[in-house]
């Protein structure tokens, strides 16, 4: 409904950009994301269909006359990662949740996998050295890419 070329979204390590009037299906168990850096805030319309055994057709579907942009990201480089990972001996209680945001612009910047971001996220736990933040790493970790019952929200 609103939208820019900062809007961006994401299925497993694809990133690409969503224009304004397109209707895309995503399927929920794929790892997906979406991030926006504009000043304007990105508006947009999600609709659930739940306990749906088969995608459900989409009536009328128009099919694409652009190409869908993807932006090229280069790969993450090892000094790049060894830093991020490392910025967990600084993590808190107080700001685990504000630290995860730097993971997830990652996969947006450099090519990687959208599970990627809580991978690092979980060792970057562990240099802290707090069993406490592992742990609440780790179940950040199940909450959103493995398991969460239906209505399910994360306690930080």
């Amino acid at each position: 409904m609103r939208t820019s070329e900062e809007a961006l979204h994401s299925e497993n390590d694809t990133v690409y950009h969503i224009r304004r009037g397109d209707v895309w299906k995503i399927h929920s168990t794929d790892p997906h994301s979406a991030r926006s850096t504009a000043q304007t805030a990105r508006l947009s319309l999600c609709l659930d269909f739940a306990d749906a055994d088969e995608p459900l057709a989409i009536r009328n579907d128009i099919p694409a006359t652009e190409p869908i942009r993807v932006p090229e990201r280069p790969e993450v480089s090892a000094a790049e990662l060894e830093e991020l990972i490392d910025s967990g001996r600084k993590f808190t209680p107080e700001t685990m949740r504000a630290d995860f945001r730097r993971f997830a612009a990652v996969h947006f910047e450099r090519r990687a996998h959208a599970t990627a971001a809580f991978d690092w996220y979980l060792e970057a736990a562990r240099r802290s050295g707090d069993e406490d933040l592992v742990a609440k790493a780790q179940a950040f970790r199940t909450y959103c890419i493995e398991k969460r019952d239906d209505g399910e929200g994360f306690d930080w």
